[in-house]
């Protein structure tokens, strides 16, 4: 299957991203905070950055996994954002997590500033992926990078037995979910991605029949 790409990068509407935070990811939320443990088993903490943050539910179990971790999470959706702040509040998280409002093309820090960068389901976003790749150079030497997102299904008829799964799900998180595949890319073309960059440490890991995780060390 060929990829097409998402109309809008963004979950800017209100009742999208209300609906997106109302759905249960808990199970691939968990898996992404494990693997990024059992990947890198010597991180404690520092500063991270969270990229493409959401409603910040990832954010949020990463913070209570690493209790001396301290977040600055990233989105381009002003209503996700008004959401992930709301979340942080009641878990009593605002200490040491913040937001700001950043487009991913348009990131703006200093170079060498963290201590890990985290990222969950952008990529398929994103019409120019080297965008994300290229925030490695806001962390620190010999510092993290983990990412995970789909991965395209080989054909429509299988992403369409992936949505049926969900049937479950409100209607717009299955139409969502069904964009979402078609827009992934192959872990091959990551693997081109990376290699177009001189990223040659960095590892594409398939972990499920729909996730791959993309990770290594500046």
């Amino acid at each position: 299957m060929r990829r097409t790409p998402e109309r809008r990068q963004l979950m800017d509407a209100v009742t999208q991203a209300k609906a997106y935070a109302e759905s249960d990811f808990s199970l691939s939320h968990n898996r992404f905070v494990d693997l990024f443990t059992a990947t890198f088993p010597d991180f404690s903490g520092g500063l991270v950055l969270d990229i493409a943050c959401g409603d910040a539910d990832p954010t949020r179990r990463f913070a209570k996994r690493y209790p001396d971790a301290r977040i600055i999470g990233i989105d381009g959706s002003a209503p996700m954002l008004e959401l992930a702040r709301e979340a942080v509040e009641a878990e009593s998280l605002s200490e040491r997590v913040r937001f700001e409002q950043q487009m991913i093309g348009d990131m703006n820090f200093d170079d060498e500033k963290f201590d890990a960068i985290i990222c969950n389901s952008a990529l398929h976003h994103l019409k120019k992926p080297l965008d994300l790749w290229k925030a490695v150079r806001f962390l620190k030497y010999g510092s993290p990078f983990f990412a995970m997102d789909l991965t395209r299904p080989p054909s429509r008829r299988v992403a369409k037995k992936m949505v049926k799964e969900h049937k479950g799900d409100p209607r717009l998180m299955r139409k969502d979910f069904y964009a979402s595949l078609k827009a992934a890319y192959r872990p091959e073309e990551v693997r081109s991605q990376l290699d177009g960059l001189g990223f040659a440490n960095f590892h594409v890991e398939v972990v499920s029949n729909r996730h791959m995780a993309i990770y290594g060390t500046r």
